[in-house]
């Protein structure tokens, strides 16, 4: 996907609250969705070796079907759980992607996130749970290699990551209650591509949208008066 079009689209769009920024997420998906439905498989950048391959075409197929999904359904429903968090003056656990840590978290860390979690009344815990369920569902196709996770990279990577890192320590915490083995999909796409936009080529990239990130929970946090980020009291 033409890079000026992805990366630079998320460093130029500057939101003010929750539901802005998540218009804007949909906003690129649609964009992204747009770009490769025009170009058809030549912006994927394949050889004409993988062209003829019919599974290498299938997987970008089932890639931009994905990021239809992930536009049209997980989105809308993420902009509804943070407007109900809003309402209820709580906080996303954390925004900053490299505090997430689904298997080795420390003691400390992890009573933070049960006790973020015991604070999430059922009508907003059911619908947060909803959600992940959803994400592990839609995480699946990649990680099984149905999708190709490099074609929906540049446009579903970012929002992806900050979804499951706002709402990671009730992932946590179901990991611990239930075993590790709940939520392997979101969490092996999750760490593949935060690795992945953490090289140099992309990193710079998402600094700038962390720091967008987190100028927004600040001015949210000024707005309506809520209680401070998990850890920073």
């Amino acid at each position: 996907m033409d890079e000026a079009i992805t990366p630079g689209i998320w460093t130029l769009m500057v939101p003010t609250n929750p539901t802005e920024f998540w218009t804007m997420v949909l906003a690129v998906l649609t964009l992204a969705l747009l770009v490769v439905a025009g170009r058809g498989l030549r912006s994927l950048r394949l050889t004409k070796k993988e062209m003829t391959d019919r599974a290498t075409r299938q997987a970008c197929a089932k890639a931009v079907r994905c990021m239809e999904v992930f536009a049209l359904e997980i989105v809308p429903q993420n902009m509804d759980l943070l407007n109900l968090l809003q309402e209820n003056r709580i906080e996303v656990f954390t925004q900053r992607f490299e505090d997430v840590r689904f298997d080795d978290p420390s003691p400390e860390y992890f009573e933070r996130a049960r006790e973020w979690s015991s604070r999430l009344e059922y009508d907003v815990a059911r619908p947060m749970l909803a959600l992940l369920n959803r994400v592990e569902s839609w995480a699946s196709h990649f990680v099984s290699g149905v999708a190709n996770a490099d074609v929906a990279f540049e446009a579903c990577a970012p929002p992806f990551c900050m979804l499951v890192t706002q709402y990671h320590a009730l992932v946590i915490v179901t990991r611990r209650n239930r075993g590790v083995g709940v939520y392997p999909n979101t969490t092996k796409l999750f760490n593949h591509w935060r690795q992945k936009i953490q090289e140099p080529e992309n990193e710079m990239h998402m600094q700038m949208l962390e720091v967008q990130i987190e100028d927004l929970g600040a001015r949210m946090s000024l707005r309506h008066d809520l209680r401070p980020p998990i850890g920073t009291e």
